[in-house]
């Protein structure tokens, strides 16, 4: 419902400036670029009135998608989002992507279905503008408030305007946080009283003549609102209160005190019969729309019996038909009958009604609204319907779940049985919904209390879970600990969390203790039949194998993890994370990139198919570090963004490790200070507890911003922390990455024992994994900066030929053509020079080709060239190659799924170049980036 009357469309005296706002941004939509509108304001201010007008103006061209929130309603998950994209629940490509799934994640549910949204807008006529009208959000589900914060954030660059209405109360915590994401995004309109000269207009066009003072003192009572007005004057007409005097101005022949606008509407339904208008209080109850069937069952009779009534309210236009529903012509109507009610008769109405739809056989959802509002503490059946209300939201709505398990047991009294489920459930809902503070507080006492087995699992899980996820990993070893040890759980699920705790282990660098476990949980998986614990177990086998740099063990151990979970194919197989955190990372360390890329392709559609965006946040950083490692930087630069942007909207930690990837980017692309701008961001997530991921990476990266600028003692230290904390773990596997660069650091300090050192644990790596060329390079570059041997380097250069890793083979090439200039060896350093140069032009490495030619000059070497020719910041000479091809995709007017299956990457990843793509050429739509495409020049 709106919230003006339809017969009151035709004015907006005072409103031609937030007109204009609301039809610009209409108009955008069909220029290529959408924009977000939010208008507030009280009931009757005329809000609907508004967005009408700026619809009519905007044309039939335009595709809405529109539908208005109910206070009756404001539990059913997705209710206003479903009305709007899916009436009728009959689009099967709407409910497919996520809101009738019964697999998807709840916490991933309200993405999943913001995703299924876009996709349909893009698949239904593409090229047309499109508008999505949510009106009433006041009254919104928190599932729907979810899906519009996301569609707030991705529809203007699908050329589709989003607009909301709301009252200013009440405003429940979705609507605050969705409001506030909207501030600097979107036009924010609030609608006030009208003044005194647009009040006077609007009475003068009720009326048909001009008001006089007198009518206008009247009409003061309103305080500005339309709907008021009108209903005040109105009721002063239908009493013959306004009469039109010789001098051709309307008059008010007698005062008529109001108590406010309910009063007013009261009094001006009048007219209606005591039958009818007692009709129309216990209708009220059920909502702004009802079933007549539903109401007849409340009043125990039938609605053959009502029809005289029903007659009565349709022909004075107080009701009228929707559908299979009657309808208050206005919310503001049925709030005055409601509110005529008696407030202790009003709760018994509620219910009734409950009993009612109960006995109905009506969704769990539609009697706990009555519930809500009618049960009294110790109402065992009150409870029960919310219970089973909670259970049938918690899958879809964790946030709708939460309160109803929280009135649960509020109204359960001590020895209630559902008391515990609720409470439960509450923990359950409040984690999943992102409330992880009150969740987390409420899993540890229900622990504390020792609940029954199974409901110690849910709880311990959930908990473990929401600790991880935010990678508070101190806190989630202590909370596994502090369970496995108080905690009654089957053997089944002591398996499970030995398995979680065995990946803890590992994660914090206890390699040993991780391995461990690890066994003890494969035994306890093999003894159970549990196919997830395996597979976690094999996934921390496969890691410590792979720190220990036993590259075949470790893949072969990654094989089997990812083997377990796809034969067992449920979530928890699935989350044990074999894809998305393991194998593909140990195939691409053992130089199998074609291989890693398959498996987090699998991962990738295994976490859609799972519903879980976490997992797809997962597949999406492999997927950037499998790009780091093979040189393809603007791909994994695209897959950073992607994953950042999914990190935001889950709430996960672990940036460390994308910050860490961007930063060495940015080092060699654009030098030291703009890579230690995003290692101030690492900084910071480390002092907040965040875990570093890759150990070493961030001293790595800034010993080699203090390198780059000449600060070699700064260097050597970072360098030699970073080595000895990657030696006190075990994380060989990282020595190929640290161990050349202290080499090559501490050789130029005269530190000649400390290279020795990193040189010959390398050499140990290589002996163990002969067939892997990026540690036979490395171990051959390393020992030759650790002894001064150009026979040495001269090998890592050719081994790293044979690799997939070119980042590493343009540094190798680089200290080569050092090394043979200072022996005299111009001719051979020159190639090899220019073998350096294009590695790392091919990477885009600027900053690093410049900083080697400086280099190789002070050894004698002159490249014949100053610098590389810079790409510049905007126009379409500064697209990457990727973004290039993604580019000429789009001119080509493919859609994002259809760029995405041709490039072999995720839709999620064409946008994240796409978005790059339109600040550089400074476009601001598909249309806009085709129209400057076209009118390139060519040839």
């Amino acid at each position: 419902m709106g919230d003006s009357e339809r017969s009151g469309d035709w004015f907006l005296a005072g409103r031609q400036a937030e007109l204009a706002t609301v039809t610009d941004a209409l108009g955008a939509a069909s220029r290529g670029k959408g924009r977000v509108v939010v208008v507030e304001g009280e009931a009757g201010i005329g809000k609907s009135t508004l967005v009408d007008a700026a619809l009519g103006r905007a044309g039939g061209g335009l595709r809405v998608f529109r539908a208005g929130a109910e206070e009756m309603e404001s539990h059913r998950p997705f209710g206003v989002v479903a009305e709007a994209f899916d009436p009728g629940a009959s689009r099967p490509e709407f409910a497919g992507q996520g809101l009738m799934a019964a697999r998807a994640d709840p916490q991933s549910i309200s993405f999943l279905v913001a995703e299924g949204i876009v996709a349909l807008l893009e698949g239904e006529a593409p090229e047309q503008p499109k508008a999505v009208v949510v009106e009433d959000l006041q009254w919104a589900d928190p599932a729907s408030l979810s899906v519009l914060y996301r569609l707030g954030r991705w529809l203007p660059q699908r050329a589709a305007t989003l607009i909301l209405t709301a009252r200013p109360l009440p405003r429940r915590r979705e609507l605050a946080a969705l409001l506030e994401d909207l501030a600097e995004r979107a036009d924010h309109l609030v609608l006030g009283p009208l003044a005194e000269p647009e009040a006077n207009e609007l009475v003068a066009a009720l009326i048909g003549a001009r008001p006089a003072p007198d009518l206008m003192a009247a009409a003061e009572l309103a305080g500005g609102n339309p709907l008021y007005l009108q209903e005040l004057i109105g009721a002063l007409a239908d009493e013959g209160c306004i009469e039109v005097g010789s001098d051709g101005r309307a008059h008010a022949t007698r005062p008529l005190p109001m108590a406010g606008m309910s009063a007013a509407i009261l009094r001006r339904l009048a007219f209606l019969s005591a039958a009818t208008t007692e009709l129309l209080q216990v209708a009220a109850v059920l909502g702004v729309r009802f079933r007549p069937a539903e109401l007849a069952q409340l009043l125990s009779t039938t609605a053959t019996s009502l029809l005289p009534c029903f007659r009565e309210a349709l022909t004075g236009g107080v009701l009228h038909e929707e559908g299979d529903r009657l309808s208050f012509r206005h919310e503001l109507v049925r709030d005055a009958l409601y509110g005529a009610v008696p407030a202790a008769v009003r709760a018994g109405l509620h219910r009734d009604a409950a009993q009612a739809l109960a006995e109905a056989g009506a969704p769990a959802i539609e009697v706990a609204e009555h519930i809500l509002r009618g049960a009294v503490k110790g109402d065992g059946q009150a409870v029960s319907y919310l219970v089973a209300a909670a259970r049938e939201a918690a899958a879809r709505d964790p946030a709708t779940a939460a309160d109803l398990w929280a009135r649960a047991a509020q109204l359960a009294g001590p020895d209630d049985g559902m008391r515990a489920e609720a409470e439960t459930g509450l923990a359950l809902s409040l984690l999943a919904c992102g409330r992880t503070g009150e969740g987390e507080a409420l899993c540890r006492r229900l622990l504390a209390d020792g609940p029954p087995a199974a409901e110690a699992w849910a709880l311990a899980s959930a908990l473990v879970r929401s600790l991880l996820l935010q990678g508070r990993l101190k806190e989630t070893a202590a909370a596994i600990d502090q369970i496995l040890a108080s905690a009654e759980l089957s053997p089944r699920d002591h398996g499970r969390l030995v398995s979680w705790s065995s990946q803890l282990q590992f994660w914090q660098g206890d390699l040993d203790e991780a391995g461990r476990s690890a066994r003890a949980a494969a035994a306890a998986g093999e003894a159970t039949g549990d196919a997830a614990t395996q597979a976690r177990a094999a996934l921390t086998l496969a890691c410590v194998a792979n720190c220990r740099a036993d590259l075949a063990a470790a893949v072969k151990l990654g094989a089997r993890a990812v083997s377990l979970a796809e034969r067992d194919r449920s979530r928890e197989s699935y989350e044990a994370h074999a894809h998305r955190l393991a194998h593909a990372l140990i195939l691409a360390d053992a130089d199998k990139v074609e291989e890693a890329a398959a498996v987090a392709t699998a991962g990738l559609v295994a976490a859609k198919a799972a519903g879980s965006v976490v997992g797809r946040l997962f597949a999406h950083l492999e997927q950037a570090y499998i790009g780091f490692f093979s040189g393809r930087w603007d791909d994994a630069t695209a897959e950073l963004n992607v994953a950042n942007q999914l990190a935001v909207e889950t709430g996960t930690g672990w940036q460390t490790a994308f910050v860490c990837l961007e930063a060495w980017i940015m080092l060699e692309r654009r030098g030291p200070e703009a890579a230690e701008r995003v290692l101030a961001t690492a900084d910071a997530l480390l002092a907040g507890g965040a875990s570093e991921n890759r150990v070493g990476w961030v001293d790595r990266t800034r010993a080699a911003c203090h390198a780059a600028r000449g600060q070699q003692s700064q260097a050597l230290g970072l360098l030699h922390q970073a080595w000895e904390t990657c030696r006190r773990r075990g994380m060989a596997a990282e020595y190929r990455l640290v161990a050349p660069e202290l080499a090559g650091v501490a050789s130029a300090a005269g530190e000649h024992a400390l290279a020795g050192e990193a040189a010959d644990a390398l050499d140990r790596v290589a002996a163990r994994n002969r067939h892997v060329r990026s540690v036979q390079g490395a171990a051959a570059r390393c020992r030759g900066l650790a002894d001064g041997d150009l026979d040495h380097l001269l090998r890592a250069v050719a081994e790293y030929r044979l690799s997939p890793r070119r980042a590493e083979h343009a540094a190798a090439a680089t200290d080569a053509a050092a090394a043979l200039a200072a022996a005299g060896r111009s001719e051979e350093a020159l190639t090899v020079s220019a073998e350096a140069v294009s590695l790392w032009q091919q990477l885009g490495a600027d900053f690093r080709v410049s900083w080697a030619r400086a280099r190789w000059r002070q050894v004698g070497l002159n490249t014949g060239a100053r610098g590389p020719r810079k790409r510049p910041s905007s126009g379409w000479d500064s697209l990457t190659p990727a973004e290039a091809r993604v580019a000429t995709l789009v001119a080509r007017r493919l859609s994002n799924a259809e760029i995405a299956s041709e490039l072999f990457v995720s839709k999620r990843t064409i946008e994240s170049h796409i978005s790059r793509i339109f600040a550089k050429v400074g476009a601001h739509s598909r249309a806009e980036l085709i129209a400057r495409s076209e009118s390139m020049p060519r040839g």
